[in-house]
């Protein structure tokens, strides 16, 4: 058993054909998505590795190369893809030996965090990725849409994404959320790609980009995949509305609407922050929250100098880590005038919990003092907690990968 960074065309073959039976994907339409997954890799943007047995790939994965807004900073990360294995080698721990190997290599190169789009909460609970992200898949009518005046407002449909907007996009990630930075080549190669990894499944037509502008700036940017749905009806799906001000989503919701013609109803996913309703005349027609991406602390100690709204603390954490030995033991971690410091320590715990309640807590997900509530984190003193030290946030990612 080894594992190696996939690297001759054999091994991509072989990638090909695994993960094609693993997702149900045709080999053709799989072979595509390998060959983006190269040109992504020769720039750069990601590394495929696999456990081989002699040179036969046993099973294979992606580690996306990203920096998100994580709190108040923007952190490297790590994003694990296409995990699958040949089924005949299932349940032989050749999964597990290679997530643990992708822990070990993304601390290596520096990933403080790491996320992913699980098939099974579980599952990946077990390597230490905890949830920490929900979010609302709506659909809505375009006759339920509150009519709004946008003469003062001009949209423009890009098929790929100019300077103006990836510019506009990159500064918004630092406003909130988990949004990625993201230059030319991951809008044009992958964002906008028909074949998107995130969305195997559907019939798409066209991934584009509308673009809001008013006093020649760009107030809004609107990523949207153009599908037939099961039934071969034409289907549009928002997959996130970027603005600061929300009032531009009542802004973009019309332009929407003025596509009635062709399309009826509208799926667009929103943050738990966000309730669309506000901008509708009727309920929507679906409404549903969904567990997404999970997400897991690589090296803890490489959340120092993170930037978050808390109140002032100094805490000593006993933390278990069963699958990264470095964050295994006794951290003093304090945080003063919003600058988190995170040291190994030899003083006695005040706290105790592990990896995944690490990723629950310093995400955001939830706050410090709730999971001390849920029994997340044990308490081995009476130190108080308030909702004010590292308190929870809005947790929100759209890159789908």
């Amino acid at each position: 058993m080894e594992c190696k960074r996939l690297s001759t065309d054999i091994d991509f073959e072989q990638f090909a054909e695994v993960s094609s039976f693993s997702f149900g994907i045709k080999l053709d339409f799989n072979k595509k998505i390998i060959e983006l997954i190269r040109k992504a890799e020769g720039r750069g943007k990601l590394s495929a590795f696999g456990v081989f047995e002699q040179d036969k790939l046993v099973s294979a994965l992606i580690i996306f190369n990203f920096d998100m807004h994580f709190r108040n900073s923007i952190l490297p990360m790590g994003g694990i893809a296409f995990v699958c294995s040949r089924p005949e080698y299932r349940g032989q721990g050749y999964i597990r030996y290679l997530l643990n190997k992708a822990i070990e290599i993304m601390n290596t190169n520096g990933q403080v965090v790491s996320t992913l789009y699980p098939f099974s909460i579980n599952f990946y609970r077990k390597y230490g990725w905890e949830l920490f992200e929900t979010a609302r898949f709506v659909k809505i009518s375009a006759s339920s849409i509150m009519d709004y005046d946008i003469k003062d407002y001009e949209f423009e449909i890009l098929k790929s994404a100019d300077e103006e907007s990836i510019r506009f996009y990159n500064e918004l990630v630092n406003y909130k959320y988990n949004l990625t930075l993201r230059d030319d080549w991951v809008w044009n190669n992958w964002i906008l790609k028909s074949f998107n990894v995130g969305n195997l499944r559907e019939s798409e037509i066209a991934r584009q980009l509308i673009k809001v502008v008013k006093d020649d700036k760009i107030v809004a940017l609107m990523p949207f995949v153009f599908y037939k749905d099961s039934e071969g009806k034409d289907r549009i799906r928002v997959e996130h509305i970027a603005t600061k001000d929300k009032n531009n989503i009542k802004v973009c919701l019309n332009f929407l609407k003025k596509l009635s013609h062709q399309f009826s109803e509208f799926d667009i996913f929103l943050p738990m922050d966000l309730n669309i309703n506000i901008f509708l005349k009727e309920r929507t027609l679906k409404h549903e929250i969904k567990e997404l991406a999970m997400l897991r602390v690589v090296n803890l100690e490489k959340l120092s100098g993170l930037q978050i709204g808390s109140d002032d603390f100094s805490l000593v954490i006993k933390v278990i880590d069963k699958n990264a030995p470095w964050n295994n033991g006794v951290f003093e971690i304090d945080c003063s005038n919003n600058v988190l410091n995170v040291l190994k320590s030899g003083k006695q715990p005040q706290l105790e919990m592990d990896i995944k309640a690490v990723a629950l807590v310093f995400s955001g997900f939830l706050s410090l003092k709730d999971a001390i509530n849920l029994k997340l984190v044990k308490k081995h003193t009476d130190i108080v907690v308030t909702e004010n030290i590292l308190p929870s946030e809005t947790t929100f990612m759209v890159d789908f990968f």
